[in-house]
């Protein structure tokens, strides 16, 4: 659900008036020109890094309005040192799309993050690991605004009262929508669809 949330959190601001841009900080296995029926990109976020090309040809407009910064899924090395230089280059507010889990690229995205939104599922493996990423963002200094508890309702899973109790953080219940499904399908994000 991290996609799902970073590109309609980022439209919800878009449509607030807010400048904002989605970046895929999923390096090894981008999906958010996926998600948004964009496939063909000339330059990628990938590029920038390696110093091929410049952060502003690296931001497409979607139809909706909003901007993004596509990875590509072109294999090969990427100079993840020079993440802090080319954020500063980018005027506005900025969601990262995280890789799933945390590998040694997201620790690069993480530190020129201001604020952080974990997200997770209801369920004890997807907790433990939300246990564990914050952890790492508590001891990197970064402030957490809270966890999105994606797919929550059912009687048989944790419930928003459980995690807030073990994260001591507020907990956003985000529950689950076939519409979500059914936008993706369609290319359409689904604060757009429904």
């Amino acid at each position: 659900g991290k996609t799902t949330l970073a590109i309609n959190l980022g439209l919800a601001m878009h449509q607030s008036g807010e400048d904002v841009i989605v970046l895929d900080g999923d390096i090894k296995n981008p999906n958010i020109g996926l998600y948004l029926g964009m496939h063909s990109f000339p330059v990628t976020i990938n590029d920038v890094f390696n110093g091929n090309e410049s952060i502003d040809s690296a931001i497409y407009m979607h139809s909706t309005g909003l901007k993004i910064i596509p990875a590509s899924l072109a294999s090969g090395m990427v100079d993840m040192t020079k993440v802090k230089s080319i954020f500063t280059r980018i005027d506005g507010n900025i969601i990262i799309d995280f890789a799933p889990g945390f590998d040694k690229d997201s620790f690069y995205f993480l530190d020129v993050c201001d604020e952080v939104i974990i997200i997770t599922n209801p369920n004890i493996l997807s907790v433990a690991s939300t246990l564990r990423i914050i952890d790492i963002v508590k001891n990197l200094n970064k402030n957490i605004l809270g966890i999105a508890m994606n797919m929550a309702g059912k009687s048989y899973e944790i419930t928003r009262e459980e995690l807030e109790i073990v994260c001591s953080l507020p907990i956003w219940e985000i529950p689950e929508d076939e519409n979500v499904r059914k936008g993706i399908m369609l290319k359409t994000p689904v604060l757009i669809y429904k």
